[in-house]
């Protein structure tokens, strides 16, 4: 990596050297004919472009540097945000896997069903919203977040919970706010998820199934 405090260190010397021999050189230049006059004077336009193009290439080389430096940190950054493995959160998968158990549902989501009728969808649906259900009362604890009748008018007070309380609408104003409850809202109370056995992969929601012949 270019050592920009020594580059700088080198200009500031190779300057300095300059305008003291152009210095020296004017000084020395008080008693010489014309003839020599002129070449001092040629000297020190030689030493005046030397120092030009030896600054300006140290600034070309520093400039490069640091774009070479910004460039491989950028690149740095993204191959290690390329290792950074996906998150995995078990208990997101075991839910998963006790709801395909019951009710079959990644099957269903999973199915593309554009090709069937209404009818046919229907019957699908009753069984698993059964299992589903079955599933979400064995494991789950879940209550409504309002209680009031869904349909009535209710009072939404100052100070409350956005992650409880979505309001749609004409929002205006300061609460308290009243409206119509459109949906009660759920919040999980409590999950009794069961335990799984060493080594099993939770990543696994639903194993493969192959019949032996």
């Amino acid at each position: 990596m270019l050592d920009k405090k020594k580059l700088f260190i080198v200009i500031a010397a190779i300057t300095t050297g300059s305008a003291a021999m152009m210095a020296m050189l004017a000084i020395a230049a008080i008693n010489m004919n014309t003839q020599r006059m002129v070449l001092v004077g040629i000297f020190v336009a030689v030493g005046l472009i030397t120092s030009a193009l030896v600054y300006g290439a140290a600034s070309a080389l520093i400039t490069n540097s640091s774009v070479d430096d910004s460039d491989k940190h950028t690149d740095e950054v993204s191959t290690a945000e390329e290792r950074v493995a996906p998150v995995f959160e078990p208990k997101a998968a075991q839910t998963l896997m006790i709801l395909q158990k019951k009710g079959r549902l990644i099957d269903f989501l999973q199915e593309d069903i554009s090709g069937y009728d209404d009818k046919q969808i229907g019957h699908a649906i009753r069984a698993i919203h059964a299992g589903c259900r079955e599933a979400l009362m064995e494991y789950m604890k879940i209550e409504p977040v309002r209680h009031e009748q869904e349909g009535h008018e209710v009072t939404v007070g100052a100070g409350f919970d956005p992650s409880s309380v979505r309001l749609t609408g004409n929002v205006t104003g300061q609460p308290p706010f009243r409206g119509v409850l459109r949906h009660c809202g759920w919040r999980v109370v409590a999950t009794s998820l069961p335990e799984t056995s060493e080594g099993h992969d939770l990543s696994v929601v639903e194993p493969a199934e192959v019949e032996i012949l």
